[in-house]
Formats: structure tokens, C-alpha cells, sequence
């Protein structure tokens, strides 16, 4: 495994697996935590956004995560009233800001869509809602050029529990440029927006066909001014097709879903690859269906610099205990069979891979949640290092409180690397009068002592099992701070 290979030569190649960063972090509380998106920040630490049950017990809060880039938290702040509130989707612009966008329970007891507009430290600069007639939340977004905002709604019928969805312009201000409905028989919902060509923004959605009495995906081209410049249906032909993600590389389109041959049968992934500015409504390259058994894609992100892809899914094994599924990440050639795909969920329930990102580092980031054996779920971060470094998942998963965690003091001149480890860590003190360590776990069991150099140093964690720890540092005995370590 690549990983074990660098590690083995930690010694003589310690910059190059430093670069090499994967994990695996759970964060959680009492309650339902989900992650719902995730994007990177200029210093390579993340910000992630979802809905909890564990700052408001018995309703949710949306809710905002900063970590290192690493997967180790840093702050976290929770949003909304007394009642029921989330977090769907960000958007992040160095120099400006960050957009969360979600919903909130309005006047009347029901779900608005809601935005709001924060500094980087989570500060709320302005929020706003808007009600409407029927339970509505923001799902699905993407920035103008102009740091505005083309926002997908998911609308949930009244009479027939029936959804459908309106897509809404806004300025910098949140206030609505405008807004078109989409009101048909059936559920029907976005599933995705980006933009494309700076003034352009492509929209995918799924949508019921009552003639039929089957789903299908569309895909939508839309200027910024609400005109529609061509739509076209995807599908595998007969049976129900949904397309669930996608994302655009030198004007092709790359987009995964599912299929259904018919209402018995199991769910099979589908791959939907168009050349966008041949034709009025794109040129299809290749549709493909791909018989897996209740597989279901949810991601699908580019590797920079790649014919690879990486890629999110789910499974429900037919003979398994659990009626649910697990989720799996795959490293791929598109119409490929996934290479390297890699099982990361065992518990049972539902488990759920539901937003990603390419990182900087040749990696990838994903985000949502995991069930967990003692009831409730916790928001699941899985970073994978370049060339597929997959992390380390433990069988027994280990939680990280997402609610009123300590604050230590911190050396901000002392560096610790790598973390997350294996093996080693390395201390660099940054001049710091450190002559001493321990290191101990989050009940405070001390589990390893000893000597420090004024400079520099080496510890031994091999032996530890994996989890997250606290290496405190001393100075004749007297106590000056500690780092948050994990160990794989």
C-alpha cells in the first residue's frame, strides 16, 4: 500500500509524505449529526456544513465546522431558533466571504429557505429567509461572477406531499433578482448547479414523467438572466434513471446516477459523459448503464491533471442484516470497473458519502454521516491523499465531540507532523522552553512521558491504538499547552 511504503521511509523522505495527507474524522454528540458540504480553505483546513441534533437536543441546528487540514477541529458554531434549522450547501470566495444555505422554521411552523453570509471566523455579516406558501429549503447553489448567488429550492407540495423546486437569482445582498417555479405532477427536484462560462449556469434535476410513470434526469443550460438556452433528458431506456452529481472539465460533462429496469428490481449506477458546445443541446459522447446490484453514485469529482475520477457510493448487500447501506469511495477511468474502490462504513443503518471536493494536494475530500451502533449518526470527513492514499477507517468508529469541546492552550511556534500518524511524530519546538512531554488520551490516562529537545525531536506512538490523543509539553514540570494528535 502506498502509504506504508512512505511511511516505512519516514525518516529520508519526510516532506514527501507529508504531502501524502488522508483520515478519517467523526464529530458528534447526542443526537443526528449529518455533514452536507465541504469546501478548502486558503491555508488547506476545511469548513463543512450540515444539520445537528447535538447543540439543540430534540430539534436541529445548521451548523458550521473549521478544521485544520488535517480533519482536526478547530471551532464550530451553531445557527438558527428554538426549532428546526440546516445547513445544505456553501459557497466560499477568498476575500469575500462564505454563503450558507439551507432552511429555517418561518412564522407559521414551516421550513423557508434561508441564506446567510458570514466571515471566515463564522460571524454572521447578514442572513435573511424567505417565506413562501409551502415548506421550502435551499438546496443547491452557485456564485455569479458578480459574488451573487443561483440558487436551487426544494418546494414541498401541500395537497399530495408532491415536491417540486424553483430556481432563484440573488445579488450580494440576498435580495431576489428573480425566480422561476417548476410545478408538475410528481416529485421533482435539483440535484446539482454550477456555473459554466462565467454567465452560464448548468443545472441538473430529476423529474417524474406521468405519461410513462417513470423518473428521469434532466439537464439544463440557463443564463444568469433566467433564460433557458437547451434542456435534454438522461436516461437509460425503459425504467426510472436519476442523475445525482456532476461536474464540468474542458467543456465536457461528466455525471453519475442510478438507474431502475423497473419497481422490483435493484438499482444499477449510470454514466453520462456530453460534449457541451457542439450542439443546441450538447452533444451526448456516451450513456452507459452499469448492471451493480443496489449501487448507488452520489459524487463525482475530477482528479486535476487526470483521465481518473474519484468517485462516492453507495451499496446495500441483498444478503446483508441491514436494510440500509454503506458507502465506498472509488478511484476510476469513468466506464471503467472503479479501481481501488475501498468498503469505509461496516455499522449498520444507513451510511452516506453526500458531498465532495478535489483538494489542492492532488486528493479529494468528502463529507456526510455515518450510523453509529448506539443509535443517532455523526458527520463523517474522509480525506484522500494523492494517487489514492486511502485512510484508515477503524471497525469500532471513534467519535470527536462536535459540542462544547475544551479549548487548550496551544503553542502556536510548535510544530507536530505528521498528524495524523502511524508510527512517529516529529516536534519541532520553534524555540519554546519545552523539556518535557505526555502524551494522554481524552479521558486524560497519561500513556507516554519523556525528555524534549530545546529544538527538535522524536516520539515514538507505534503501539498506540488509533484514536485522537493530546501531546502536552512542559517546562520544569510546569505546564505551557498542548497539540491535538490522531493516530491511525
Amino acid at each position: 500500500m502506498k502509504k506504508t511504503l512512505l511511511l516505512l521511509f519516514m525518516v529520508t523522505l519526510v516532506s514527501a509524505a507529508f504531502s501524502q495527507i488522508s483520515f478519517y474524522r467523526l464529530f458528534g454528540g447526542e443526537e443526528f449529526d449529518y455533514a452536507h458540504d465541504v469546501v478548502e480553505m486558503p491555508d488547506s483546513g476545511y469548513l463543512v456544513v450540515g444539520t445537528s441534533g447535538s447543540f439543540n437536543v430534540g430539534h436541529a441546528d445548521a451548523f458550521l465546522v473549521r478544521t485544520n487540514k488535517y480533519g482536526n477541529w478547530l471551532w464550530s458554531i451553531p445557527y438558527g431558533g428554538p426549532e428546526n434549522d440546516g445547513v445544505n450547501d456553501l459557497e466560499y470566495k477568498e476575500g469575500f466571504g462564505t454563503y450558507l444555505l439551507g432552511r429555517t422554521t418561518g412564522a407559521a411552523g414551516d421550513f423557508d429557505p434561508w441564506i446567510s453570509f458570514v466571515d471566515d471566523q463564522g460571524s454572521v455579516i447578514w442572513e435573511k429567509s424567505y417565506p413562501g406558501p409551502v415548506w421550502e429549503e435551499a438546496t443547491e447553489s452557485a456564485m455569479t461572477q458578480d459574488s451573487g448567488l443561483v440558487v436551487g429550492v426544494k418546494r414541498y407540495g401541500t395537497g399530495t406531499q408532491e415536491s417540486d423546486y424553483s430556481i432563484m437569482r440573488l445579488d450580494i445582498a440576498g435580495d431576489t433578482i428573480w425566480s422561476q417555479e417548476v410545478n408538475e405532477l410528481g416529485d421533482d427536484e435539483v440535484t446539482n448547479v454550477e456555473s459554466y462560462q462565467d454567465s452560464m449556469f448548468l443545472i441538473s434535476s430529476n423529474h417524474w414523467d406521468t405519461l410513462n410513470l417513470e423518473t428521469y434526469g434532466l439537464m439544463e443550460l440557463i443564463h444568469e438572466d433566467g433564460s433557458l438556452i437547451w434542456s435534454d433528458t438522461v436516461g437509460i431506456s425503459p425504467g426510472s434513471s436519476w442523475i445525482n452529481d456532476f461536474y464540468v472539465s474542458n467543456d465536457t460533462l461528466f455525471g453519475v446516477g442510478t438507474f431502475k429496469l423497473d419497481d422490483t428490481s435493484t438499482f444499477n449506477r449510470m454514466r453520462h459523459v456530453r460534449y457541451l458546445p457542439l450542439a443546441e443541446n450538447g452533444d451526448i459522447l456516451t450513456q452507459i448503464s452499469i448492471s451493480a446490484g443496489n449501487m448507488i453514485d452520489d459524487v463525482v469529482l475530477p482528479v486535476p491533471n487526470s483521465q481518473f475520477k474519484f468517485g462516492a457510493f453507495r451499496f446495500q448487500d441483498p444478503m446483508g442484516s441491514s436494510p440500509n447501506s454503506d458507502f465506498y469511495v472509488a478511484l476510476n477511468s469513468y466506464n471503467l470497473t472503479p479501481i481501488g474502490a475501498t468498503a469505509s462504513t461496516v455499522t449498520e443503518g444507513e451510511d452516506r458519502l453526500v458531498n465532495g471536493i478535489p483538494t489542492k494536494d492532488g486528493g479529494a475530500i468528502f463529507v456526510g454521516y455515518q450510523s453509529l451502533p448506539s443509535g443517532g449518526t455523526a458527520m463523517a470527513m474522509l480525506k484522500v491523499g494523492q494517487g489514492f492514499d486511502y485512510p484508515v477507517v477503524p471497525e469500532i468508529p471513534f467519535i470527536q465531540d462536535l459540542v462544547g469541546q475544551e479549548e487548550l492552550k496551544t503553542l502556536t511556534s510548535v510544530i507536530v507532523y505528521p498528524n495524523p500518524t502511524s508510527d512517529f511524530l516529529n516536534v519541532e519546538t520553534g524555540g519554546e522552553p519545552i523539556d518535557g512531554y505526555k502524551l494522554v488520551n481524552i479521558e486524560g490516562k497519561e500513556l507516554l512521558t519523556g525528555q524534549i529537545s530545546h529544538t527538535e525531536s522524536l516520539i515514538s506512538v507505534e503501539g498506540i491504538y488509533s484514536g485522537m490523543y493530546f501531546l502536552q509539553f512542559y517546562s520544569k514540570g510546569v505546564f505551557l499547552g498542548a497539540k491535538q494528535i490522531v493516530v491511525q
